[in-house]
């Protein structure tokens, strides 16, 4: 039962956070479907070191007088890398709170499956990635425990 709601919370929460979806960078939008040919064949270079790619975008971006907003791109690329590697670290850093509140909840066995399903919800609310995470571990080793039966 309590697995059962706990899946329902977590994939509620998941769905809340939403997917990120790769967008076009703007300086892209509005130039010939050549151009942005040319981009994406050095951007999706799985040959090339990220350097090389790099230099190779910087080329690319001058040759077509894309310079000044390339680098603008770039920049805020770089940006949001490093506030995505800060959220990652704070979401990993509330793990072992998030799972001792987690187990107490569960650990109540006079709670009622709306009891439950409430401060699960709760937390899910405050927590959502922390959660989704710690369920995705959870049953990754549920999985573990009943190839074994």
């Amino acid at each position: 039962m309590h697995k059962i709601i706990l899946y329902f919370l977590v994939l509620a929460a998941i769905l809340d956070v939403g997917l990120a979806s790769y967008d076009s960078p703007r300086f892209l939008r509005n130039q010939p479907r050549s151009v942005q040919q040319g981009y994406y064949a050095i951007a999706n270079n799985t040959q090339l070191s990220l350097n090389q790619k790099q230099m190779e975008l910087r080329q690319w971006a001058q040759g077509h007088n894309l310079l000044n907003q390339y680098i603008t791109f770039d920049q805020k690329q770089s940006q949001q890398e490093l506030q995505m590697n800060q959220a990652t670290d704070r979401i990993i850093s509330q793990l072992p709170s998030v799972k001792s509140q987690l187990k107490a909840i569960l650990d109540q066995d006079n709670l009622t499956g709306a009891q439950i399903q409430q401060a699960v919800g709760q937390l899910a609310g405050r927590y959502p990635q922390q959660l989704a995470t710690l369920m995705f571990i959870r049953e990754d080793i549920q999985k573990q425990f009943t190839e074994d039966y």
